[in-house]
């Protein structure tokens, strides 16, 4: 299912988009075509950082999830959640990023509480077709337990350092985390997260 605003996907585990709250719809919306996107040339791009006394922000939001569940003998449940794509534009100027990989981890403890946690270990994409790459500095996490046997594990990047270019540093700084949390019978109990808002920055190098 996937959200007409946000334009992301969601595979069957909510019918409301969790980043706007609205009512989610069978078919794909269409997207934004390449015609109505403005390319900048890097030169381009380092005369607009300049412009904004070196350093440029944009606001991003989440338009893809991605989530997972385990679940091991006798009780334990591990759910997996990370944002897949973000996006947020500047006057004309698009910016686009998609997790290329996601970090995973999971623990338990005594008797049955297993705690999975996930977030986005690499992105890389474009800010109107100039290339960015980042790759996470700082990840939070945190657990939560529910009555018996339910436990809840949440991870999140809280930020992404790398580049655009030569010239450009850039660095994401995750404002809003979105959280849920399910569970199945009899006593499988998991948690998501994942990077809902953020801010992207770029600054000149040096």
């Amino acid at each position: 299912m996937y959200c007409a605003v946000c334009k992301c996907e969601f595979e069957g585990w909510t019918e409301t988009c969790p980043n706007c709250k609205t009512q989610l719809i069978m078919e794909r919306p269409p997207e934004l075509s390449a015609s109505s996107q403005t390319f900048l040339a890097y030169e381009d791009l380092l005369a607009l950082v300049k412009e904004k006394d070196g350093q440029l922000t944009v606001d991003l939001a989440a338009s893809g999830i991605c989530t997972e569940k385990q679940r091991a003998f006798p009780y334990l449940g591990y759910g997996y959640a990370w944002v897949n794509t973000m996006q947020g534009q500047h006057e004309s100027l698009r910016v686009e990023l998609h997790t290329t990989e996601a970090g995973k981890d999971k623990s338990y403890s005594f008797p049955y509480f297993g705690y999975g946690f996930a977030w986005s270990k690499k992105m890389e994409g474009t800010f109107a077709g100039n290339v960015i790459v980042l790759s996470a500095s700082r990840v939070e996490r945190k657990t939560n337990r529910a009555f018996p046997y339910l436990g809840y594990g949440f991870a999140w990047t809280h930020e992404m350092t790398g580049q655009c270019g030569d010239s450009l540093k850039a660095v994401l700084t995750v404002t809003d985390v979105a959280q849920q949390k399910t569970y199945g019978f009899p006593y499988f109990g998991f948690g998501f997260a994942w990077e809902n808002e953020a801010l992207l920055t770029l600054s000149l190098v040096g």
